[in-house]
């Protein structure tokens, strides 16, 4: 249920940014570690040894060993996260770039001739717009003078 939980509230991360979506990423964490822990001890729990029992004398799994190989693989591990969080942050940033770029260049092709680079008729209908919805536009009047050479 609690990995569940926290597989949710990743999902949910996908469409948001900024500063709660780290709190949000920091809470799925501690949701996620909850649930590791949670399975490791229940496992733990239900593993029963009869007394007195050890291991056989030709059993290679003594444990000394595995210290190492398993500190090494979860530094690497945890390398690799840190370089795959790193990337998708980037990647999120430059694409935030990009699309505010392909914002500005779609409105610069909407509001200006193909031919001359001059504003268009939109062009001329926003700057309206943006005049007449200003505060004092009532109070300054103004007139406008319209030819439509064909």
């Amino acid at each position: 249920v609690a990995s569940g939980a926290a597989l949710a509230l990743c999902r949910k991360l996908q469409h948001m940014d900024g500063s709660r979506s780290l709190a949000i990423q920091f809470v799925a964490a501690l949701v996620m570690a909850a649930a590791i822990c949670g399975m490791h001890y229940t496992g733990m729990m239900a593993m029963t040894f009869p007394e007195g029992a050890v291991p056989a004398a030709d059993n290679g799994l003594r444990g000394g060993w595995m210290g190492i190989p398993l500190a090494v693989f979860c530094i690497a591990l945890l390398a690799v996260a840190l370089v795959v969080t790193v990337r998708d942050v980037k990647h999120q940033r430059e694409l935030a770039v990009f699309k505010a770029e392909e914002d500005q260049r779609v409105a610069e092709l909407a509001f200006t001739d193909a031919v001359t680079g001059l504003p268009n008729r939109s062009a001329l209908e926003q700057r309206l717009l943006d005049i007449l919805a200003r505060d004092n536009a009532g109070g300054n009047p103004f007139a406008l003078i319209y030819l439509d050479i064909a």
